[in-house]
């Protein structure tokens, strides 16, 4: 074997252990060896739990609704500008939630409406507006992943709704049950949204506590509810991925469509409604309240060192988990099943305990504890799933024949990956990469816990300075936010796009 090719693999088996490895098991093994069952007899403590259930249970159920039923109309209906509603549709999930509440507290400063938005209907209705495109994005891959012949076969014998019921949905139902998994995750961890609103949640909790006492075995007793929570998402998104989620999809005109009817202008409102209330409305009370000079110069004088960390945590983060990610899907295939796991478990462990478990293991060595490197594991550790699964599905998919001739001919393998897998692989290396840069950007738990001194991202001092600054200039924060995420986030997606 050449020697390249065996420090590749020790590379990547060296990022597999200290990155992902690591901070699943030191999560599972201290938050057991430290749990007290005195925690549960603590009624704020269980009055927050409770409050964390029911809205992560409220907001899965409303943005799964939401996001599945824009999935249908856009998928398999006959409607106008299906691309256009597509990428508006999916607009919010470049924000942090936390702006939403910011945007929404502008709007509704007094009444009736402000008293139900600073309660848990609001945290609610903020988080659906924010949580929807995961359903919306994983509902349209699940109903473009079908083949048309299934459903054309079925429209010879049966009408459309019944191919719909029959055959359309079951076929994505891995795919909205993955949506909902993820999305009552991202709820029940969610901290900026419960703060900046006045709802005491779970995640808040223990972060309060680390904060005032910084006692991490006291922290991972708390904890113990979230990581319980995170093993049992795990298991049921580990049994969605045996079924087979497939990250090769197009839009298509084939297959199932509906023909919208009398219920066309209908449709068409419900789909403006959703993006009037969760993108153009928030967006505009935003630019209207960051409008002022004084204010874009007291963000920028605050916060503009913390865009650029922004960007380079968050660049840094998806460009490392994307290589890696590319490489053991052709060095390691063989592994792919178990990468896929371990990735998925250090997922859907809640950012609070994920943060907690790495400054269990990292606080004696104080050239990682309190470093840039300890956010960048972290972000790692979190976001590595997104391009190792969309990688892994693209790469079960690509022509072989390529690779076996190039082999056959003597070929290095290292030579083949760059010449001959990865420009089948381009697009959908910057799609993981992307992910992982949007993600990483709007990361706002485990931000909160691991940055370094003086080296905040932005969205922590969104999170901070919104306290004691007018609302002018958290809305130019949170607007510098989106428009970095949006800019990087496009211009990867650009390199992705295949040049036709």
């Amino acid at each position: 074997m050449d020697c390249p090719i065996r420090l590749v693999r020790l590379l990547l088996w060296s990022y597999f252990f200290l990155v992902l490895v690591l901070p699943g098991a030191t999560v599972l093994w201290a938050t057991l060896a430290h749990f007290s069952p005195s925690i549960l007899t603590d009624r704020i403590y269980l009055s927050s739990l409770l409050h964390s259930l029911s809205i992560a249970s409220a907001t899965t159920f409303l943005a799964t609704l939401i996001g599945t039923f824009s999935a249908v109309l856009v998928a398999k209906y006959k409607l106008p500008g299906q691309k256009l509603w597509t990428l508006l549709l999916s607009l919010p999930i470049l924000f942090v939630p936390y702006q939403f509440a910011l945007a929404w507290s502008a709007l509704l400063p007094s009444g009736k409406l402000s008293l139900l938005l600073f309660s848990p209907v609001g945290v609610i209705f903020v988080l659906t507006g924010s949580f929807y495109p995961l359903a919306f994005w994983l509902a349209l891959m699940g109903f473009f992943s079908i083949p048309p012949e299934e459903e054309e076969s079925g429209l010879l014998v049966a009408p459309p709704r019944r191919v719909f019921f029959k055959i359309t949905l079951p076929r994505a139902r891995p795919y909205i049950l993955s949506a909902a998994l993820i999305i009552f995750l991202l709820a029940f961890s969610e901290v900026g949204v419960p703060t900046y609103l006045g709802v005491t949640v779970l995640p808040c909790e223990i972060l309060t506590r680390f904060a005032a006492f910084y006692d991490v075995p006291v922290a991972l007793t708390a904890a113990f509810p979230l990581t319980l929570l995170g093993l049992g998402l795990f298991l049921l998104e580990a049994a969605a991925l045996r079924r087979g989620l497939c990250f090769q999809q197009r839009m298509s005109e084939r297959g199932l469509r509906f023909t919208s009817g009398v219920f066309k202008g209908p449709f068409l409102l419900f789909l403006g409604t959703v993006i009037l209330l969760f993108t153009l409305v928030p967006f505009w009370a935003l630019l209207q309240e960051a409008a002022e000079l004084k204010d874009i110069i007291l963000a920028l004088k605050h916060a503009g060192g913390a865009l650029l960390r922004s960007l380079f945590y968050s660049l840094a983060t998806a460009c490392l988990a994307g290589l890696w990610a590319l490489g053991t899907v052709y060095f390691l295939k063989s592994q792919r099943g178990l990468f896929s796991l371990v990735t998925l478990l250090d997922f859907f462990l809640p950012p609070v305990v994920l943060a907690v478990g790495l400054i269990y293991f990292w606080q004696d060595l104080p050239w990682v504890y309190g470093s840039t490197l300890l956010l960048l594991l972290g972000l790692l550790a979190r976001f590595s799933f997104l391009p190792q699964q969309v990688l892994s599905s693209a790469y079960e998919h690509l022509d072989s024949a390529g690779e076996e001739v190039a082999l056959l001919c003597g070929t290095r393998p290292l030579k083949v990956l760059l010449k001959i897998i990865y420009p089948q692989l381009r697009r959908w290396f910057y799609l993981g990469t992307m992910l992982v840069f949007v993600f990483s950007m709007n990361e706002l738990g485990l931000s909160t816990m691991l940055y370094p001194p003086g080296g905040e991202p932005l969205v922590v001092s969104l999170y901070t300075l919104s306290v004691n600054n007018p609302v002018g200039v958290s809305a130019t924060l949170a607007l510098m936010n989106s428009l970095g995420t949006l800019g990087l986030a496009a211009f990867l997606y650009w390199k992705g796009t295949p040049n036709e």
